[in-house]
């Protein structure tokens, strides 16, 4: 299984992509992997007018500390205007093609000068120059241009690409000039082969580029390599077969394993096509959304598949938050104009869209907004960070608002957003509370709500898998565009839809909604902060025969009954909960120090985790529950605090959109029937899901993976060392030698000079979604995949394994055969992989990368049997065995 661009071979192309447009040639190479390190992304055409002119460009990995690309403008001479007049009825002769030269002048820095050919050439800014010049603070790049030609414009397209930095030695960030120049003073000569291939394929000699390329793949230079395999899939891609079809789980896969690779452009092109063939597929839609604004989409663009994304996903159980912004008209002698305030009500309407999106309707964002004079008439108090805002008597009463954003007037340039969040329930009346200055947009306002939601999540211990907005830059496509596209990716791929029930910062509980009736026990023995079970830790579930039973009239539920004197450890409050339907509820409890719950025996908060957030007082916290029909039985534990009523606390279950629950009881008693099984969450690896089936919950639905039993390996571990975006995580088998495909798990990770790109076992956390391990199960050979939860769809649908798969799997497909997921401790926040059972073949027979783990063609499926609809105009199998592809390929 090692890359073989062949297997994309049907009909070839006429000519090439890149020499047809210039638009062609950006399209063409916006290609290649998860990581800014590799990625090409287009920025788009630039028409440069005769004369001496001062042009922007947007830069591409230029924000959220990713690495920084050098720009590459492709160009060839340009054309004199047609002639006027000529004979009608005939076509007039091309236009003539004439010399030009560009000169390019970067913060007072004169560069080499660009002659343009008849063929495409193209120009590389570095680095360095892109450093020092005036706008790279704003994410751009400010040159001074002067076209010097006898034709009146020149267009260019405009590329972000890493590819330079293959000219190694002191000068391979501040070299500037032609390409042709990198191909000449690159130190290794497979670089300098490279650059030629490079060269030769803008200039449309595509068979030259592709015979160099080919003989590269297997370079002794990793970097050229990889390099090299990266660009003979694009240009595998440009091979393929031409005809399109109207069958959606066709392009649903191209797209997906063109996004999984990092061809952003073509990758938008196949999910346009699911769009057009059904609008309604949410997930379609985001995805074109997603690569759409990779490329280089306006704002208008991008919210067309935002709103249609946002129509086409599910409208119930939606939880409501509810965030107050306030805009003051004047502050620090600046003041805001009538279109300076419909502009940011405009882009706080877009950033609820955009939150909408990306949760699929599971979190609606609703601002309410308030236009304030000044301080003077707006009083005020000083909160954490530095906040001030609203004082608390402007509020009722607690839970009007989960959040407050306090917008002020600032004298600083328009990039100066100022974005600062609180802790969570710092501000008034429990809300979480931030400023920004009027220069933000629906960027920054996704940020505030996104680290509001993160935030609140964290504390509560219940949803922990959301890292800081400023670590978001490590999920999904890179390099990310900017801050509001990383945390719309985490909302998206870090947590399934209805993980999100339940999430808020504050409330108003329904007085029907306490849970007043409880079975009190303990004190239980004292356990360490750090057990992965948190208060749980050696605690079996209750059978309901101990314990003093309970009801608390004023729903403060207070342990001070079974304590006695001397005693200390953990206590426990217990109740059966009764439902009439398998349902999501949404729990909040009202606590002074953190709080474990356990629901059937599964553990929705561990508790111990929390305490680092832990605020004076009492707060609030949420959590989605899934309980199912009949008597779920619900754990509540605490640790003793002194006094012993700091370990009290408060219960409520409502609906997730805050409604009270139909058919809703609650005892304190077990009762003799009906009551849900124990499921502890864990699994031996013995049963298997399907994505399909647990898509919308799959960190519920897919319980927590034993590794030493599903893979048989008893000395077998996990190690990981994850902090933001680098780091890695690794499995070792006792006695495992190293080889191609298995390297001995780093003891740490350094992550200026650490990196694995090789599919292996071991996860490099900034450059690759998956790993594997080949282990020796009761006798047998069993593989595992363990993939990042960006990677689950590609994974899912487009897996391409071994010919033997079929048999052993008794034809079961990979999205079939998901056997659970493992939690990653990291620096930030938790990180969750999930497993697959696969047969990727003998080892030796691995590919080098894991984009090559993945291909765009599979069984044929019927778009009624897909997504249930119908069109007579399309052939039965425009994929049939005579014609198409074959399911290996």
């Amino acid at each position: 299984m090692r890359f073989d661009p062949r297997v994309f071979r049907r009909i070839p192309l006429t000519a090439c992509l890149v020499a047809t447009t210039l638009l062609g040639t950006a399209s063409s190479v916006a290609l290649a992997a998860p990581s800014d390190e590799i990625t090409v992304v287009p920025l788009g055409n630039a028409t440069i007018k005769k004369g001496v002119q001062a042009l922007s460009f947007r830069l591409s990995g230029a924000s959220q500390g990713q690495s920084v690309q050098p720009l590459v403008f492709i160009g060839a001479q340009p054309q004199l205007a047609a002639p006027a007049g000529g004979v009608e009825g005939e076509n007039p002769p091309p236009a003539p093609q004439v010399p030009a030269t560009l000169s390019i002048e970067i913060g007072g820095k004169q560069l080499p000068d660009w002659v343009l050919s008849p063929r495409p050439t193209a120009y590389v800014i570095n680095v360095d120059t892109i450093r020092a010049n005036p706008e790279f603070a704003a994410g751009r790049l400010l040159a001074k241009l002067n076209l010097k030609s006898d034709a009146e414009a020149l267009t260019i397209a405009v590329l972000g690409m890493p590819d330079p930095v293959l000219l190694g030695g002191p000068n391979r960030m501040s070299l500037d000039g032609p390409l042709s120049e990198f191909a000449r003073s690159a130190q290794q000569a497979e670089a300098r082969t490279y650059f030629q291939a490079m060269i030769d394929e803008f200039a449309g000699r595509r068979d030259q580029a592709i015979t160099a390329l080919r003989a590269l793949c297997d370079a002794g230079e990793s970097n050229v390599s990889r390099f090299a395999r990266r660009s003979m899939r694009r240009l595998a891609y440009l091979e393929r077969e031409t005809k399109l079809t109207g069958n959606f789980l066709e392009h649903y896969r191209w797209g997906l394993y063109l996004q999984f690779c990092g061809l952003y452009r073509p990758a938008y092109d196949e999910f346009e096509e699911c769009r057009v063939i059904y609008p309604m597929h949410a997930d379609s839609q985001y995805r074109a959304g997603e690569c759409f604004e990779m490329i280089g989409s306006d704002l208008i663009g991008l919210l067309q598949y935002i709103d249609r994304c946002e129509t086409a996903s599910p409208t119930s159980d939606a939880t409501r938050l509810d965030v107050l912004a306030v805009i003051m008209k004047a502050s620090s002698g600046t003041t805001l104009s009538d279109e300076d305030i419909v502009m940011l009500m405009d882009h706080l309407s877009i950033a609820r869209k955009m939150i909408a999106a990306a949760t699929s309707n599971a979190v609606r964002v609703e601002f309410t907004v308030q236009i304030v004079n000044s301080e003077d008439e707006f009083r005020i108090k000083e909160y954490a960070n530095g906040i001030s805002g609203p004082a608390p008597d402007k509020f009722e009463r607690e839970g009007w608002f989960d959040g407050v954003i306090v917008i002020r007037p600032s004298a600083v340039g328009a990039s100066a957003a100022d974005v600062r969040v609180s802790p969570p329930g710092a501000g008034p009346r429990g809300a979480s509370i931030a400023t920004a200055s009027h220069n933000a947009r629906w960027s920054d306002f996704v940020e505030i709500a996104y680290q509001m939601m993160a935030d609140a999540g964290r504390r509560s211990g219940a949803m922990t898998t959301l890292p800081p907005s400023e670590d978001a830059v490590s999920v999904g496509m890179a390099p990310s565009p900017q801050v509001g596209f990383s945390c719309r990716s985490a909302l998206r791929y870090l947590l399934p839809r209805n993980a999100y029930a339940g999430v808020g910062v504050a409330d108003l509980p329904l007085e029907e909604s306490f849970l007043r009736t409880w079975r009190l026990d303990g004190p239980f023995s004292v356990v360490s902060g750090d057990s992965p079970a948190g208060l749980f830790e050696n605690l079996p579930v209750t059978n309901g025969d101990t314990g003093k039973a309970m009801v608390f009239n004023d729903s403060n539920v207070s342990f001070e009954s079974i304590v006695t004197g001397g005693a200390s450890g953990r206590l426990r409050a217990s109740c059966w909960v009764y439902v009439p339907n398998d349902q999501l509820v949404q729990l909040r409890t009202d606590q002074a120090h953190p709080l474990g719950v356990r629901v059937n025996g599964r553990i929705v908060r561990r508790g111990a985790e929390a305490s680092s957030v832990e605020t004076a007082g009492v707060y609030a916290a949420f959590a989605g529950i899934k309980l199912r029909k009949g008597w779920n039985t619900v754990e509540v534990v605490t640790r003793e605090s002194n006094p012993i009523d700091a370990s009290a606390f408060k219960a409520s279950m409502l609906s997730v959109d805050g409604r009270p629950i139909g058919g809703f009881a609650v005892i304190h008693t077990k009762p003799d029937g009906n009551v849900v099984a124990l499921n502890s969450g864990w699994s031996d690896g013995t049963a298997t899901f399907d994505w399909k089936a647990v898509r919308d919950d799959w960190r519920r639905e897919l319980p927590l993976l034993d590794l030493a039993e599903a893979s048989g390996e008893k000395g077998l571990t996990l190690t990981s060392d994850v902090a933001g975006r680098f780091g890695h995580v690794a499995i070792a088998v006792p006695g495992r030698r190293p080889c191609a495909n298995y390297r001995t798990p780093p003891t740490g990770w350094n992550k200026d000079s650490d990196r694995d790109v090789v599919f292996n076992n071991v996860l490099d956390w900034h450059r690759e979604w998956c790993f594997a391990i080949d282990v020796d199960f009761k006798g047998k050979h069993r593989q595992l995949l363990f993939a990042r939860p960006e990677a689950l769809d590609a994974i899912a649908y487009c897996l391409k394994e071994d010919p033997a798969a079929a048999q052993r799997f008794n034809n079961v497909p990979p999205m079939k055969r998901l056997l659970g997921r493992v939690e990653i401790p990291g620096a930030d926040c938790d990180h969750d992989l999930i497993v697959f059972d696969v047969w990727l073949g003998d080892e030796s027979s691995w590919p080098i990368e894991e984009e090559d783990l993945l291909s765009p063609f599979g069984e044929f499926v019927t778009n009624e049997d897909f997504i249930g609809i119908v069109n007579p105009l399309i052939p039965v199998n425009p994929l049939a065995p005579a014609s198409g592809p074959s399911n290996a390929g």
